[in-house]
């Protein structure tokens, strides 16, 4: 079986677009004899929780994914337990101190000194974590899972981190790292497991990525930030693809400057199979900014799903996306301001998460939006939750593909979005199978909303042909033989 890895940093249940994708596209491979498993390079050790739950809905059964921390982690296990780095030894350490406890929480004090020693946090009856003081200041912060040290973290007299050793299942210690305590850049990396010293964390995660590749071996990157690392393989029967998921123009109305990390990617491209685009216009505007020849277009998977018994009359806009500002939060909201007050009765329900979801916040109670606009939070059933809605808008500034909105469109759930780079008016034929707005047209979009949810015959007959559109425009056989052609 053909084996290909798609590479990105890490993947989280808050992350909506990219994780879906490589998500999807596994799926896919697996069903076409390819083995797509995905492959991420940071620590968390929250991932078998966030593998079990996207299992449930959104990973297939078949699809693994190899950490670079787990790997070593397992590489690295001898059959014995590291009984210095038990529980049990820190508490009978612990015993030894006066004990203050607060809550699930408790502080340590010498007995003879009277020095603030150490916080420790407990889940149950278990540390979490201890934070060793020096002086009253946090020196060490050690983790625990499953009754064993897992990862400790030094710091500095200012509290910022300058050195991390991580411990695998058994307690014994197999990787360590410096940081630059000012800018938090991984410096010197240590595989203490195999003896290995590594500059940085390039270097390591290109010798990892060494170790798992052979010559029946792709790699998809799907992660700008990790590209640096595919361009280190010793093995040159690999085969190696960036795709690009975001527009590579750095700002949304400037087509002169370019996103560092994509510009990256493409000014080596020659040093790689080829880049993939999901779109044709941005593959367009490539070749013409930078001659690159090995381009090649294939969008996104999406997950035909059974056809829906939609019903419209709900009255209410909906969004499920990550919170950032180029997600066009803000210009939403000033729609939503304009249709709250030509129609009370609509709703909008705006689901994610991210780092743009306080400012969202914000603008809701300024703009008095409480009663009209709810923030819903995550969703881990999208499909469901796309039931929910008469429509789905999109006030993005740019987007890569739009999946999400083709999504919905696949659902029967028709999209009001704004005409930009890149995506919409690949998918979207204006009021046959949903919306397209001049970009930046707050008050055409806001009339538009209105009207289309107080005619929901029009709203059922718009969402059959959107269902009917995608599904012929992404028929999976068909994207699937554009991953053939270049692949083999």
């Amino acid at each position: 079986m053909k084996k290909v890895y798609m590479l990105v940093h890490g993947i989280a249940l808050g992350k909506g677009g990219m994780t879906s994708a490589m998500l999807v596209r596994s799926h896919y491979f697996y069903n076409h004899n390819i083995q797509g498993d995905l492959v991420t390079l940071d620590y968390n050790p929250d991932y078998p929780e966030i593998i079990a739950t996207l299992k449930k809905n959104k990973m297939d059964e078949r699809t693994n994914m190899i950490n670079m921390f787990q790997y070593f982690d397992q590489d690295s296990l001898t059959g014995t337990i590291n009984d210095n780095q038990t529980e049990d030894s820190y508490l009978q350490t612990l015993e030894t101190y006066i004990k203050i406890p607060k809550d699930n929480t408790a502080r340590f004090f010498d007995k003879d000194t009277g020095n603030y020693a150490c916080y420790v946090r407990f889940e149950g009856n278990h540390i979490k974590i201890i934070d060793e003081m020096n002086n009253a200041k946090r020196s060490k912060r050690i983790h625990f899972i499953n009754g064993l040290v897992s990862h400790i973290e030094y710091f500095n007299e200012n509290n910022k981190k300058h050195y991390e050793v991580f411990f695998n299942a058994e307690g014994h210690p197999y990787l360590s790292r410096q940081c630059n305590a000012k800018t938090g850049t991984i410096g010197s990396c240590f595989v203490l497991s195999r003896n290995k010293h590594f500059a940085n964390n390039i270097e390591l995660s290109q010798y990892f990525l060494n170790d798992i590749v052979d010559d029946e071996t792709s790699i998809i990157c799907d992660g700008p930030g990790s590209f640096r690392k595919i361009l280190g393989l010793e093995n040159k029967n690999v085969k190696l693809f960036a795709v690009l998921h975001a527009r590579h123009f750095e700002n949304w109305a400037d087509t002169k400057t370019f996103k560092p990390d994509l510009k990256f990617i493409l000014d080596n491209a020659d040093k790689i199979d080829g880049v993939i685009t999901l779109t044709e216009g941005q593959k367009q505007d490539i070749q013409r900014d930078f001659n690159i020849q090995n381009i090649y277009t294939i969008p996104n998977f999406i997950t035909l799903n059974s056809e829906p018994d939609h019903t419209y009359g709900s009255k209410v806009v909906g969004t499920i996306s990550r919170f950032s500002k180029e997600k066009g939060f803000d210009r939403m909201l000033d729609v939503a301001k304009i249709v709250s007050d030509l129609d009370p009765t609509i709703q909008f329900h705006l689901y994610g998460s991210g780092n743009y979801l306080d400012p969202t916040a914000a603008k809701i109670k300024k703009l008095h939006l409480e009663n009209s606009v709810t923030l819903k939070g995550y969703t881990s059933n999208p499909i469901k939750t796309l039931q929910d809605f008469d429509l789905v808008i999109s006030a993005s500034h740019y987007e890569g593909q739009g999946l999400s909105m083709i999504e919905a469109m696949e659902q029967k759930v028709p999209v009001v979005a704004f005409d930009i780079q890149y995506g919409p008016s690949d998918f979207i034929n204006d009021q046959q199978n949903s919306y397209l707005i001049d970009d930046g047209d707050i008050n055409a979009m806001a009339i538009q909303i209105v009207k289309a949810l107080n005619t929901p015959d029009q709203l059922e007959k718009m969402g059959l042909q959107a269902r009917k559109d995608i599904t012929a425009m992404y028929n999976p056989d068909n994207i699937m033989s554009k991953w053939h052609n270049i692949l083999n």
